[in-house]
């Protein structure tokens, strides 16, 4: 998706229009200006009733959007509906730029070598996974070879995103252990990809604060952090399908343990980090990164609640204090960024069972107890957690989308 290019960009809404400005001007300034709004968090600054024009008057036309333009003004619109937390009809913006945009034959290079194109097909694969949806049909990736690292990491995850989509699609419809040499494969080429980077990349356990640094400097450090929240987030989403399908069986199958620790590793990277971008930009332009973190906190504790059934043998148990702290930081983040309180309500009760589960009671998915904490898990559909002994869930109903 776009991403911030320095303050001097904002200087584009202060120009006078040109005279030959055609409507896709004007709507893709009032979409910089409505993502400006929505970030500065003014009361009585409505940046929806902009969004509104431009989707009535502007991107509702398909003459009007049929270029590069337009495209970029869809992916605008996109931004501004997954900050406001409409993942749906982000993901149908995101899909109708990209069957512009290969109507258009911008797609003929390939979708990873150009830089919009790229950040366009990735949105695409987010939200395909956070829909539990097929991810749009491309085949022609192109190559960036020549091209700096970081570049090279994003076409990676565009593609590692791809092959995840489609194993889960997959995983649907068969055991768990016919994929499971396909996901050792992904995870392979996701520890490769990492080595490709420069020594010290990848470190963000010194930047205690963003707000330590210049502006500049704290917005590419920004910038790096959420290419290194999108790595571990894909780890995640990896990883965590073969927990949800043992957590399934009433007793665990021992064979996840590695996929269980490489969940709960990249839980905490994606945590960490998402604290750091937060505390630092409180506004609504990186809101984009709450639900990643959501789903890392349900992927952090379904990963101890796995393991607390592996009694003795359960290697997390060592980090669990920290892991809780984590997570309970993160949900104190949440609330001063008023997330929905039923999103939060249902958080604490996962973190009540995954007590429950330290303390000796057995956790198993079932979609047939409805009387207990109820999560809806893409490309799953949704389950309850029940604690085995009884076979029944809570007193009280909650859900939670992962």
């Amino acid at each position: 998706m776009p991403q911030w290019h320095g303050w001097a960009r904002s200087a584009l809404l202060s120009e006078p229009p040109p005279l030959e400005a055609q409507p896709i001007w004007h709507g893709r300034r009032l979409m910089h200006l409505a993502l400006r709004l929505q970030d500065s968090n003014v009361p009585g600054w409505d940046a929806s009733k902009y969004a509104q024009i431009v989707a009535h008057f502007v991107s509702s036309i398909d003459a009007l959007v049929s270029s590069s333009d337009g495209i970029e003004t869809l992916m605008l619109e996109a931004m501004y509906y997954v900050n406001d937390g409409k993942l749906e009809e982000a993901f149908l913006r995101c899909r109708r730029a990209m069957s512009i945009a290969q109507l258009l034959g911008l797609d003929r290079a390939g979708w990873t070598n150009n830089t919009i194109l790229r950040r366009l097909i990735f949105g695409d694969r987010v939200m395909s996974l956070e829909l539990g949806v097929a991810h749009f049909g491309v085949t022609n990736y192109g190559s960036l070879d020549d091209v700096d690292p970081i570049a090279r990491l994003e076409r990676s995850h565009v593609i590692t995103a791809t092959r995840i989509i489609e194993r889960n699609l997959r995983m649907m419809n068969t055991s768990p252990e016919s994929t499971r040499a396909e996901t050792q494969g992904i995870d392979q080429v996701m520890k490769k990809v990492m080595m490709d980077l420069p020594s010290g990349w990848w470190s963000a356990s010194t930047k205690k604060s963003l707000s330590t640094l210049t502006e500049d400097k704290a917005m590419e450090e920004t910038m790096k952090l959420i290419s290194q929240v999108n790595h571990y987030w894909l780890l995640m989403q990896l990883h965590q399908p073969p927990i949800i399908l043992d957590l399934c069986c009433p007793v665990s199958s021992g064979t996840n343990s590695y996929s269980r620790t490489v969940l709960a590793s990249s839980c905490r990277q994606v945590l960490s980090r998402f604290l750091l971008i937060r505390k630092y930009h409180g506004g609504g332009l990186y809101r984009g990164a709450d639900p990643k973190a959501v789903s890392a906190s349900i992927g952090l504790l379904l990963a101890h609640i796995d393991g607390h059934r592996d009694s003795t043998d359960n290697a997390l148990e060592h980090l669990r204090p920290q892991d809780m702290d984590l997570i309970r930081d993160s949900l104190d983040l949440f609330k001063a960024l008023s997330r929905p309180n039923s999103e939060l309500s249902a958080l604490q009760s996962l973190l009540a069972i995954e007590s429950k589960a330290a303390g000796g009671t057995d956790y198993m998915f079932s979609t047939t107890t409805e009387d207990a904490l109820r999560l809806t898990l893409p490309y799953f559909g949704t389950m309850s957690l029940i604690p085995i002994s009884s076979g029944v869930g809570g007193r009280e109903t909650e859900s939670l989308t992962l």
